[in-house]
């Protein structure tokens, strides 16, 4: 049993950092060429990395609130299993409403 042919309408952050700015070109604030350091380089993957993982987390409470679970339920459950949890209610609906 398959769910394709219908796809979520769902907004994907570009590559950037928080601000939206793409992180992978270097614009120095004079007419000389920026050198990113290795430490710079460090934080700045950090920065996009918490930027990320900031949405994740947001997209799947997002998706886990749409789950008729008991919320005592979800908030024990770590991110794999919500996204099975999610899966699993997806095609059974899928299922009952095709009256499979």
């Amino acid at each position: 049993m398959s769910l394709h042919g219908t796809t979520p309408n769902v907004d994907v952050c570009p590559q950037g950092d928080a601000t939206g700015k793409d992180s992978s070109s270097m614009e120095p604030d004079s007419g000389t060429a920026a050198v990113e350091t290795p430490s710079n380089k460090a934080k700045r993957l950090r920065i996009v990395a918490q930027g990320r993982r900031a949405t994740e987390n947001s997209v799947l409470s997002e998706l886990t609130s749409t789950l008729p679970l008991d919320p005592s339920v979800v908030e024990k459950q770590d991110k794999s299993s919500m996204l099975r949890l999610a899966i699993t209610y997806m095609r059974l609906r899928h299922a009952l409403d095709s009256g499979e």
